[in-house]
């Protein structure tokens, strides 16, 4: 599949905020953000565009290198778009890189070791139980 990835500039999160709540809505274990443009306040946003929509978005906390969001649309996911968001991450920002992953989005953390993210340590947020990977 062909995406483009662009960086977001312009002010309306409402496709962002409709990626995010479709994917919430199939992992009820994620936290409600009824606003996540206040969330990625300060952080870099791209989004993934296939067929002139945006189907993925992925945020990156620059100071620490460390990607905040991660989402792809439920019916893109599985098809490699969550690997070219992060790839274009490593090719702008370089290694290494980190990220906190729920434990129990066990999906998720398949796809991080799969593409060579090593397990750091582990911790708990509000949301449960998280593993600290990075790629080196």
């Amino acid at each position: 599949m062909h995406i483009r990835i662009v960086e977001k500039k312009d002010k309306d999160y409402s496709v962002i905020q409709g990626i995010y709540n479709m994917v919430r809505n199939e992992m009820p274990f994620l936290s409600e953000i009824p606003d996540i443009k206040n969330v990625l306040t300060g952080e870099v946003v791209y989004e993934a565009i296939a067929e002139g929509e945006a189907i993925a978005f992925i945020s990156l906390w620059e100071p620490d290198n460390f990607i905040h969001y991660l989402f792809v649309s439920p019916s893109y996911q599985s098809k490699g778009v969550g690997l070219q968001l992060i790839t274009h991450l490593l090719e702008v920002y370089g290694k290494p890189m980190g990220l906190k992953c729920l434990l129990e989005n066990a999906n998720a953390v398949r796809f991080y070791k799969k593409n060579g993210f090593d397990e750091k340590y582990h911790g708990t947020s509000a949301e449960g139980e998280y593993i600290y990977f990075e790629l080196q």
